[in-house]
């Protein structure tokens, strides 16, 4: 992405003129701030809420950044000065915690009524230190990734291989335990083994993972002022500085080999955040069944506003859409490959403001050009199969043809995907319902 003044100016006169925009883009980043401090996801809901209502809203965040960019002499129309905008980042990451620590005060003070005013004080003083923006920034992405990665190995019935992640590479850093030892997790999940080599094949799966799903935040993190490598770049360095338990945690989940030096230069370390070994070659680049899988059912999973071009999203909505709010935007927010395969209902759960086969021509584009890009850290079989979906939903829940691909073309790429072992039961259901309904078999 270019980081030049027009396209910074751009991006902010989209986020100041367009508050839908902002609700759809970073509703989910503050959600995730609040979640990475108070660890309750209903608490981090309802945080959330409140701050959309009474920061953004009824507080005019956005118009106060707008007035912070004013005085340094610059403007939203691309006239800006010579000297570097104010980072917006910065500014949101500040309210957050500051809504944080307003929170905070008051859960405090309701739960311990009686304590000293100099006590009360130092306590909430000690949670306000930990809330530096950058620092609460960084947490909430690496929070973010850790959860999801977790999840999607729960999810698939692999929970052992992030319970041996977890108890090689994170408990040491994050609590200070001593990890466990090799020959006891080999005792708990693999004991008719005699070598720990199932022990290593299952740290480096979700070290593989991990660092793909990381990638993938980075992308959609990144704005038009920033690239993902600079981006990745500055999350690195201020976690460094901020929480070097974390840093070293983060270096340890990257290892797969040898690390290099904590000095390695930006383009190093964005080579391992993509999961590519330092040759870049085809075989390091591979997945086998396992990971694909993982990355399958997260990329099923992810909204789609976090992967498509938001401008692009936004323009489907009418000028004037006869139902708007937050209902509207919290349907958009949860659209995902996955919602639009589950959903039974006429529309394939895409709310009725948006054109549906737009839509879908828009996930088949952005799955086809992702599929050639050498910058993505989802494997391109994966855009390769959403392109097939998408173009499979629109001929079979709304009968339009998107794609050049005729029916025998169609029929023989599902058998292909069907022929995987890593290919996810919500897209293998929804193959074979098609073959059977056009007699090409199971």
């Amino acid at each position: 992405m270019s980081t030049g003044h027009h396209s910074q100016s751009t991006w902010y006169s989209r986020l100041f003129n367009e508050s839908d925009y902002f609700a759809i883009h970073y509703y989910e980043r503050v959600r995730r701030a609040f979640l990475s401090r108070c660890k309750n996801p209903e608490v981090a809901d309802d945080l959330t809420q409140q701050f959309f209502e009474l920061k953004v809203l009824e507080g005019k965040l956005l118009e106060k950044f707008k007035k912070k960019l004013e005085k340094v002499g610059g403007d939203i129309d691309g006239n800006d000065s010579a000297s570097a905008p104010p980072s917006f980042r910065k500014f949101l990451y500040q309210a957050i915690g500051n809504f944080y620590i307003d929170h905070y005060r008051k859960a405090k003070r309701k739960d311990r009524p009686n304590l000293d005013l100099q006590e009360f004080d130092n306590l909430v003083a000690d949670e306000a230190r930990n809330l530096d923006p950058d620092a609460l920034y960084a947490l909430s992405v690496l929070h973010r990734a850790i959860q999801s990665v977790r999840n999607h190995f729960r999810k698939k019935n692999k929970p052992h291989q992030w319970d041996i992640f977890e108890s090689l590479v994170l408990e040491e850093f994050l609590t200070g335990r001593e990890p466990s030892s090799l020959e006891t997790l080999r005792a708990k999940y693999f004991p008719e083994s005699q070598d720990n080599q199932e022990i290593h094949n299952a740290l480096t799966t979700v070290k593989r993972v991990f660092r793909r799903v990381l990638w993938t935040y980075f992308e959609s993190e990144s704005d038009d002022s920033t690239s993902c490598e600079e981006s990745f770049a500055e999350w690195m360095a201020i976690l460094k500085r901020s929480n070097a338990s974390l840093h070293s945690a983060l270096q340890a989940a990257y290892r797969t080999a040898d690390l290099p030096s904590a000095d390695a230069s930006m383009a190093l370390s964005v080579a391992m955040a993509r999961g590519r070994e330092l040759s870049n070659s085809a075989e390091s680049d591979a997945c086998d069944d396992d990971e694909m899988s993982i990355l399958l059912s997260f990329r099923m999973d992810l909204p789609l506003h976090e992967w498509i071009n938001s401008d692009r999203m936004m323009a489907l909505l009418p000028r004037k859409p006869a139902r708007g709010g937050n209902d509207l935007l919290a349907e958009i927010r949860q659209l995902t490959m996955a919602s639009l395969l589950e959903s039974d209902n006429a529309n394939s759960g895409i709310p009725v403001e948006l054109s549906a086969i737009e839509l879908l021509s828009l996930i088949k584009n952005e799955s086809k050009r992702l599929s050639k890009s050498d910058d993505t850290a989802i494997p391109r079989h994966i855009h390769s199969l959403f392109y097939t979906l998408s173009s499979l939903i629109a001929l079979e829940r709304f009968g339009k043809k998107i794609s050049s691909l005729d029916e025998e073309t169609l029929s023989s790429n599902i058998q292909w995907y069907l022929k995987r072992a890593w290919l996810d039961d919500r897209a293998r259901k929804a193959f074979r319902e098609f073959l059977v309904r056009n007699g090409s078999g199971n």
